[in-house]
C-alpha cells in the first residue's frame, strides 16, 4: 500500500461490554488528534491497531475514538454515516473472541474442553489433522457477545472483507472468494447456521449457473442473495438480472429473523441498526420502506409473530402496532401463498424527511378483509412474586356469541401477543382474516390479526376510529367460528 494512500483502512466491529475506560470526548477532542497514549487504550483497541498496522495499513476506524461520546450532535451524524464506514472499509475486523472492549483478542488459542486431536494419513500420502467435539462447545464459538449485538449484522454483511477472530479460529472472508478460509479449529457447518447471522441457504444459486464471466461476478452470483445485495448496492455495474420477488422476501425475512435475534442498548436504535442494510435491499425492492417493512411486500410482511413469552412494550414510541419495530424480542415471519386481506393506504410521516430508512414519528395503515369480532379477556400475571425461574405467561380468554344467541362458545384460538398488556374484562376485538397457510384451501385452518379499537379522530372533518394490532392467531376444523367467507369485510385504520 501507498504511503499516501488515504482512501484505505481498516474498520473494527466489537462489543464494548459496558462503558470502555478511554473513548473520545469533548475533553480530550482536541489533545487526541495530536496524540492519544497508548497505555490507556483498551486491549482490544491496542490489538486491532496492531492487526491493521501488520497488515500494511496506516489507518482504523474505531467508534470509540472516532465518534464523540458525549455529544449528542456528532453521535447523529456519525451514526447516520456508519452505514458508509463499513461499506467501504477495506477490511472489517470482527472480533468474536471477547465479551468486553479490556479483554483484547491477540492471545493464544486453546482448543475447547472436550476435543479430541486426531492425525490421519489421506490417500495422497499427505497427513491431516481433524479436532472432534461436542456440539453444544461448537454452537458456543457462534454464540459469542458480538452475535447479540444489533449493531454488529450491518457491520458484519456490509463489509467487503471480514476477518473475523474467534475464539477457535480465524476466518478470511472476501466477496471476491468464493470459499470462507480458515484457519485453527474450524467447526463443521453442514446443515447448521451461525446464531444471529442470516442463512438463506434456499438463495444459494439464485443467478442460475452461470458463466458469469469473472472470479469477482461468480462468488456473487454463486453466493445467497443477502450478500448480492449488499454487493449490487455499492457495484451499480454489475447487472442483477431477473430477480424472482419470493427469494428476494425471503432473504429479507431471513435479515429481520436474524436481526431481531439480537439487541441494542439504547431501545430505539432498534430501527436504526438495521437502516444500512434496509437502504442496500432498496435497489432490488420497488416502493417504500416503512417502519422496518416493505411496501411491496404487504399484505403478507404484515403477519409476523412474536417468538417466546411476550415482554411489555417499549415505553417510548418506536413505530406503528403492526411493524415488528414497535416490540422487542425475535420476530418471524409465517409462511403462506393465500392473502384474503389487502392493503388500501398508509400514512405516514418520518421524523426526518430526508432519512427515508429511519424512524417514523407517525403511521396510519388502512386494510380491509374478512373481519369477525368476538370478546377477550387478558389477566396480567405478576411476575416479579413468581418464584419460578420460567416467568408464567399472561392468560387470554375468548369467547364469541353467535347470533341470536346469549351462550357464550369458545372459539378454539390459538393466539400470541405481541407485547404484554394491562390486565382488563371482557371486551371486543376485532379479528382480521389475514390467509391461508399452504395446507390448501379446502382446509380451514385460518390467519389472523387481532385488533384493538384505540380512539376516534376527525379526519376531513369525518370520524375516524383508529385501532391497534394485538397479535396474531389462528383456528383450525374444531372451531365453532363461521366459514371466513361468510365473514363482512371491513376496513380499519391501524397505528
Amino acid at each position: 500500500m501507498e504511503e499516501d494512500d488515504k482512501s484505505r483502512y481498516v474498520a473494527l466491529s466489537y462489543c464494548w461490554g459496558g462503558d470502555q475506560p478511554n473513548k473520545l470526548t469533548q475533553e480530550n477532542y482536541d489533545l487526541y488528534k495530536k496524540d492519544i497514549p497508548w497505555e490507556t487504550l483498551p486491549k482490544t483497541i491496542q490489538d486491532a491497531a496492531r492487526t491493521a498496522q501488520a497488515l500494511g495499513f496506516h489507518y482504523i476506524w474505531i467508534d470509540s475514538m472516532c465518534i464523540v461520546q458525549d455529544s449528542k450532535e456528532d453521535k447523529e451524524v456519525e451514526i447516520s454515516q456508519m452505514t458508509k464506514v463499513y461499506a467501504h472499509a477495506t477490511l472489517t475486523v470482527v472480533n468474536k473472541r471477547g465479551d468486553r472492549v479490556t479483554e483484547g483478542f491477540l492471545y493464544p488459542r486453546k482448543l475447547p474442553s472436550g476435543t479430541t486431536s486426531i492425525q490421519y494419513r489421506a490417500e495422497d500420502g499427505q497427513t491431516h489433522r481433524v479436532t472432534l467435539s461436542f456440539d453444544d462447545v461448537s454452537d458456543l464459538e457462534d454464540s459469542c457477545a458480538i452475535n447479540t449485538r444489533g449493531w454488529a449484522l450491518q457491520e458484519y454483511l456490509l463489509s467487503r472483507r471480514r476477518l473475523v477472530v474467534g475464539t477457535w479460529s480465524t476466518e478470511w472472508h472476501c466477496r471476491r472468494e468464493v470459499n470462507v478460509h480458515r484457519d485453527g479449529w474450524a467447526r463443521s457447518t453442514i446443515g447448521k447456521s451461525y446464531e444471529g447471522i442470516p442463512y438463506d441457504d434456499e438463495s444459494e444459486g439464485w443467478a442460475g449457473d452461470g458463466p458469469f464471466g469473472s472470479k469477482e461476478a461468480e462468488s456473487v452470483y454463486s453466493s445467497s442473495f443477502i450478500n448480492a445485495a449488499m454487493f449490487f448496492s455499492v457495484n451499480p455495474g454489475y447487472p442483477s438480472g431477473q430477480l424472482d420477488e419470493e427469494i428476494i422476501r425471503d432473504s429479507w425475512y431471513s435479515v429481520v429473523k436474524s436481526y431481531t435475534l439480537r439487541s441494542v442498548t439504547e431501545s430505539e436504535d432498534r430501527i436504526f441498526a438495521i437502516s444500512g442494510i434496509a437502504e442496500r435491499f432498496a435497489n432490488s425492492i420497488p416502493g417504500r420502506y416503512i417502519a422496518g417493512l416493505w411496501e411491496d411486500m404487504m399484505p403478507k410482511s404484515l403477519f409476523w409473530y412474536k417468538r417466546g413469552i411476550a415482554t411489555d412494550r417499549p415505553v417510548r414510541y418506536r413505530g406503528p402496532s403492526w411493524s415488528w419495530v414497535s416490540i422487542d424480542g425475535q420476530v418471524r415471519q409465517y409462511p403462506g401463498r393465500k392473502c384474503i386481506c389487502e392493503v388500501l393506504s398508509i400514512e405516514y410521516m418520518p421524523k426526518i424527511a430526508e432519512a427515508l430508512y429511519g424512524a417514523v414519528h407517525s403511521a396510519t395503515l388502512h386494510i380491509r378483509g374478512p373481519a369477525l369480532s368476538v370478546e377477550w379477556r387478558y389477566t396480567r400475571q405478576d411476575r416479579q412474586r413468581q418464584e419460578d425461574e420460567q416467568p408464567q405467561e399472561d392468560l387470554s380468554e375468548f369467547r364469541w356469541f353467535r347470533d341470536g344467541s346469549d351462550d357464550p362458545q369458545d372459539p378454539q384460538l390459538t393466539f400470541g401477543l405481541d407485547a404484554r398488556e394491562q390486565t382488563t374484562e371482557w371486551r371486543e376485538v376485532v379479528m382480521l382474516a389475514y390467509g391461508f397457510p399452504n395446507h390448501g384451501l379446502d382446509s380451514r385452518h385460518t390467519w389472523f390479526i387481532f385488533l384493538t379499537r384505540v380512539d376516534q379522530v376527525e379526519v376531513d372533518n369525518e370520524p375516524r376510529h383508529r385501532f391497534r394490532r394485538l397479535g396474531t392467531g389462528y383456528f383450525q376444523e374444531i372451531s365453532p367460528l363461521p366459514e371466513v367467507e361468510s365473514w363482512a369485510v371491513s376496513s380499519y385504520y391501524v397505528i
